[in-house]
């Protein structure tokens, strides 16, 4: 099976993250990418795109990618080291950020509050099979 044949709920909403790439979009970055499939759609729509994930196997997998504006690093996203601050136009996190809390069994509410402190102007849409969006625009 190649990784354009696959289907799963997460794969269900790259749609819905690939129609957010604002136009112009320089540098996206691709949040917990896995085997890089959403990553390399981005890459026809940003000049260039990181895939970052915390599993060496699956930077390897997407790594095997050939789209020449796409690299991916293996660690955690969170350290603050690994990532230059503020230098993406566009973040995908799809299914990535109920692991980024400290408390994984978190409810709605507190999933919002937690990332109010993080992301200010955020906005949510709720989408189906307990899915949501978020949306947030970084400042001029």
């Amino acid at each position: 099976m190649t990784a354009d044949t696959y289907w799963n709920h997460n794969v269900h909403y790259h749609p819905v993250v690939l129609d957010a790439v604002p136009d112009g979009c320089r540098a996206a970055l691709d949040v917990g990418c896995g085997d890089g499939l959403l990553a390399a759609s981005l890459a026809a729509r940003a000049d260039t795109v990181t895939g970052v994930d915390r599993s060496p196997e699956m930077v390897r997998l997407a790594s095997k990618r050939q789209e020449g504006n796409l690299s991916f690093l293996a660690g955690d996203y969170r350290d603050g080291t690994l990532l230059d601050e503020g230098s993406y136009d566009f973040v995908s996190a799809v299914a990535v950020i109920h692991h980024a809390m400290e408390d994984p069994i978190m409810n709605w509410r507190e999933v919002r509050r937690a990332t109010a402190q993080v992301l200010p102007g955020r906005r949510y849409r709720r989408r189906l099979l307990w899915r949501y969006t978020l949306v947030w625009d970084k400042p001029a």
